[in-house]
């Protein structure tokens, strides 16, 4: 007759998970996540996320963490991309009605039309 392996809470005390904190009841002695998802999830996270980075945001000077810092220059939660775009529109509008105000003064000559 075979013994059937029987986990005691006497022998294995309750433990907490080490991604999300929450008390389980070891089925191995070196059982650290309570689920298979917790120890994949910490598995990705450890090897596959790529490192943060702390960058300045040349808009609001504010400080974010991103983990693409060649793609993010401006932080994501203020939307200054957006005011920075809208701001650079403005200005090109700007330009092009100073670049028709000499044309039509004669201080600038056509562009070739």
């Amino acid at each position: 007759m075979a013994k059937k392996s029987v986990v005691s809470s006497a022998i294995s005390p309750r433990r907490q998970c080490r991604r999300c904190s929450v008390s389980f009841t070891p089925r191995r002695s070196n059982q650290v996540y309570c689920t298979d998802s917790c120890r994949v999830d910490d598995y990705k996270e450890k090897y596959y996320s790529p490192p943060k980075v702390t960058l300045v945001c040349p808009w609001c000077n504010e400080e974010f963490d991103t983990s693409a810092p060649k793609k993010t220059i401006y932080c994501p939660e203020k939307d200054c991309q957006r005011e920075h775009a809208i701001d650079q529109m403005k200005k090109a509008r700007e330009d092009h009605k100073r670049l028709k105000d000499l044309e039509s003064q004669g201080l600038l000559a056509g562009r070739g039309r």
